[in-house]
């Protein structure tokens, strides 16, 4: 999850979290999902593939 969104930010989005002292993509990645502003969203036919 973590590369998935630094790879994000390293292209057009913009990140979750407004902190100034951080300028490297893979720390705000981590950060964000730290703070529960990013998730995964789970693919209804994985779950229920895996019952």
């Amino acid at each position: 999850m973590g590369a998935k969104r630094t790879k994000q930010l390293n292209q057009v989005y913009k990140p979750l979290i407004e902190d100034d002292n951080i300028k490297n993509n893979r720390l705000i990645a981590w950060r964000e999902i730290k703070e529960g502003k990013v998730y995964i969203k789970e693919d209804k036919k994985t779950s229920s593939s895996m019952k």
